[in-house]
């Protein structure tokens, strides 16, 4: 929870949503060193439709996502490609309305 102090002293008691609180949960990291990823250097560069196709059944309406997450980023202007950008909203669990 988290507790605002408001002028006339009024306090507001707010409830975090769980994608914030990850950020505040770090001392329950664990301390174990992991192996790093290795070998996809190797592995072919797909398109973001591509990439995606075999988690439809995994992921409900990814391929829509993907969709809507690219027609976002039409046009981008820090450098990345269409499908870069929109892997990133995608990851980030961008908010479909």
């Amino acid at each position: 929870m988290l507790y605002l102090l408001l002028p006339m002293h009024q306090t507001v008691i707010m409830t975090l949503p769980k994608l914030t609180s990850r950020f505040l949960d770090i001392r329950n990291e664990h301390q174990n060193m992991f192996l790093p990823i290795e070998g996809y250097e190797d592995m072919p560069l797909l398109s973001l439709g591509d990439a995606v196709q075999h988690l439809e059944d995994t992921i409900s309406n990814i391929r829509r996502n993907t969709w809507i997450a690219k027609q976002r980023t039409a046009i981008t202007a820090d450098g990345l490609t269409q499908d870069e950008s929109a892997a990133i909203q995608l990851y980030n669990g961008m908010k479909i309305q």
